[in-house]
C-alpha cells in the first residue's frame, strides 16, 4: 500500500511538472495566443511580457435584447527589461468573429498589441472573471 501510494505521489509531481513547463514556454512576436484572466504571456524578444490584469463586461448576452451592444475593456500591461506601459483595448458587444473585427489594437513600448476577441462570450449571465480569456497578438512596430 505504501509502495502504491508513493508511486501515485511521484505521478502526480511529475505532471503538474509538465504542466508548469508548458505554461512557462517563451512565444514568438506575431503568435495569436489565448491570455487568461490574471495571467502573463513571455515572449523571447526582449523578455517582453504581457499580463491580463483586469475586465469590464458590459457586452449585450445572447439571446437577450439590449438597447446598446455593450463592449468589454480589458486592462493590459506590457513589460520589457526596463519599461512597463499598462493600457485598454476593447472588444464589441453583439460581435462573434474570433478573428479580428471584434477587437482593437495599439501601439505600446515599439510593439503592436492587438486582441481579436473575449471569451466566454455573456449568455444569461456574466462569467467569473477568472474564466475569461483574450486572443491576443503582440508584435514589432
Amino acid at each position: 500500500m505504501k509502495t502504491c501510494s508513493f508511486f501515485l505521489l511521484f505521478i502526480t509531481l511529475q505532471l503538474s511538472n509538465c504542466t508548469s513547463k508548458i505554461s512557462n514556454k517563451m512565444l514568438e512576436l506575431n503568435e495569436t495566443v489565448e491570455l487568461g484572466f490574471g495571467k502573463t504571456i513571455t515572449f523571447t524578444e526582449d523578455d517582453l511580457e504581457l499580463t491580463f490584469l483586469e475586465v469590464s463586461d458590459s457586452r449585450c448576452p445572447k439571446k437577450t435584447q439590449c438597447l446598446v451592444a455593450g463592449k468589454a475593456v480589458l486592462s493590459l500591461e506590457l513589460r520589457n527589461k526596463s519599461e512597463k506601459e499598462s493600457f485598454v483595448l476593447e472588444v464589441k458587444g453583439l460581435c462573434f468573429d474570433e478573428n479580428g473585427t471584434c477587437g482593437s489594437q495599439l501601439n505600446a513600448l515599439g510593439y503592436q498589441v492587438e486582441v481579436f476577441f473575449l471569451s466566454p462570450y455573456p449568455e444569461k449571465e456574466h462569467p467569473e472573471k477568472s474564466k475569461y480569456k483574450a486572443k491576443v497578438r503582440v508584435s514589432k512596430t
